[in-house]
């Protein structure tokens, strides 16, 4: 690291037993780059030399050393400089007396400026590699060709299109009329309750398309609703992250596919789940059972008469459920429960082992809402629960966690009565 020219820099020390504070900063320098290299000084000419700063109002050394170009700034000024160790090292060590044995500390100091200034662009380089990966993962799809208004298809799973099962798998969709014009939009990804049989599957999963769709066109939210496979019309979930294939395949299918043809903002895709399809939604917030579908791909999850003990916690039992709750990282979930349902107590319990493992009502991760009626969803519902998934989106980063955003104005007509538990005691 080169020194200030002297015409900057204070000249600060004597050479000859003066006191007068004058010294040659060239000599200096090459005391310095002697050091530097971890050299012994040496009586005698030529030994190894660095480059070095010169003053044109400050004698040149004199002796047999080397001389070595300067940097290009000094080559303009036609200045070049030598070191002769033998010459200087009478002088070096009436220096080193002189500072009380401070030389070496004195010229250790812009060796430790190189070092804090090689640090800072360490962390720079870091810095800008940080942003340059989290610049790597893409926000917007920018699918294309997606239908405007509600629509089926037929969408295989990929990789098993000849699985008589998931080989023709009939997924509900909603495209916003202004779906491709504008800003990318959000993704919900809705799944039915236990529908009785496969056929009966489809139409359950047609009934919470429209049950969303008012929502979906207000806000402009494009909704994939797929359809349970399991023979009483339930959905069919991993045991291990090995078993293949299931519902989640599917579920995994019809989120890529809105990606593909509606332009999607990746950081606000969202699950919505009723009773059986609750049970399934907190499963993919709690669990990393399938690759694809976790939940790394959510920002935000929302059950009506969803609990941790249909799916989330096998055995499916309390000891269990406290387990995985204790062991997931807080996420964002919004849920609504009747009073007269059979598993209102079990959302309770859900409720409290949550707030017990870092989930909060303070900080919007536990938003919840009772009513008055039994295992079903009210009209207000969807409402209700975007209010609340709308303030997260999904962090675009190598850490998933969702964070907060800044929403539009609540929906008037929604209230929210929190259920009962050790945070939150309303009656």
């Amino acid at each position: 690291m080169l020194l200030a020219p002297t015409s900057q820099r204070p000249e600060s020390f004597a050479l000859a037993g003066t006191h007068d504070r004058q010294h040659s900063w060239p000599r200096l320098r090459c005391a310095y780059a002697r050091i530097k290299r971890f050299a012994t000084l040496q009586d005698g000419g030529g030994a190894d030399v660095s480059q070095v700063a010169p003053s044109p109002a400050l004698p040149r050394d004199r002796g047999g050393g080397r001389q070595l170009p300067l940097p290009r700034e000094w080559e303009r000024a036609g200045e070049r400089v030598t070191c002769d160790w033998g010459a200087h090292r009478a002088r070096i060590d009436e220096l080193d007396k002189m500072m009380g044995g401070r030389l070496l500390v004195e010229l250790g100091r812009p060796l430790q400026r190189l070092l804090r200034g090689a640090r800072a662009i360490l962390l720079l380089g870091l810095t800008v590699s940080s942003l340059i990966a989290v610049a790597a993962e893409p926000v917007e799809s920018r699918g294309s060709g997606g239908a405007i208004g509600s629509y089926e298809l037929v969408l295989p799973t990929p990789g098993f299109e000849t699985d008589p099962r998931f080989g023709n798998k009939t997924l509900i969709v909603y495209g916003p009329s202004q779906a491709h014009a504008g800003p990318a939009r959000p993704l919900i990804l809705l799944l039915h309750g236990t529908a009785g049989s496969p056929l009966a599957a489809i139409q359950q999963a047609r009934n919470v398309r429209t049950f969303w769709q008012p929502v979906a066109e207000a806000e402009q939210i494009v909704l994939v609703a797929p359809s349970a496979s399991g023979n009483s019309g339930g959905w069919l979930a991993p045991i291990t992250s090995s078993d293949r294939p299931t519902d989640y395949d599917a579920m995994a299918a019809a989120l890529d596919f809105a990606a593909a043809r509606y332009n999607i903002n990746l950081r606000l895709v969202y699950v919505w789940g009723f009773s059986s399809g609750g049970h399934v939604a907190l499963d993919l917030g709690l669990n990393r059972i399938h690759p694809q579908l976790n939940r790394d791909r959510f920002a935000a999850f929302a059950v009506n008469a969803g609990v941790m003990e249909g799916l989330a916690c096998p055995p499916n039992d309390a000891i269990a459920c406290a387990a995985v709750a204790a062991g997931t990282p807080a996420f964002p979930l919004s849920v609504a429960i009747g009073e007269s349902d059979p598993l209102f107590q079990r959302v309770v319990a859900d409720y409290k082992r949550l707030v017990g493992a870092g989930w909060s009502t303070q900080t919007g991760t536990y938003r919840s809402t009772r009513f008055v009626g039994g295992h079903t969803v009210l009209a207000e519902h969807p409402e209700w629960h975007w209010q609340n998934l709308r303030q997260w989106a999904r962090r675009v980063a190598k850490a998933p966690e969702p964070e907060p955003i800044v929403s539009s104005a609540p929906f008037a007509s929604v209230t929210d009565r929190p259920l009962q538990g050790p945070e939150n005691k309303d009656n």
